[in-house]
């Protein structure tokens, strides 16, 4: 997963050490909104397919047992 904060560097400290802020940027909230929204998206269509996949599943698993309960001896 990626993280939602920008990679801008501010320095924290004036005294020289290395101490380094993240700084959020202006939009971060509007770009984790859309990828938050494309990921339900996602989910949605993939939760749709899976269901056509099982139904038809079924239906074949279904005439498979009935094929071989009406044709074995």
């Amino acid at each position: 997963m990626l993280p939602n904060d920008s990679t801008i560097a501010v320095s924290v400290r004036t005294d020289g050490h290395s101490g380094v802020a993240v700084a959020p940027d202006a939009d971060a909230e509007a770009r984790w909104t859309a990828w938050r929204a494309r990921g339900v998206a996602h989910d949605r269509a993939v939760r749709r397919k899976m269901t056509v996949i099982g139904g038809i599943a079924g239906i074949v698993a279904t005439a498979a047992a009935i094929a071989y309960t009406l044709l074995r001896p």
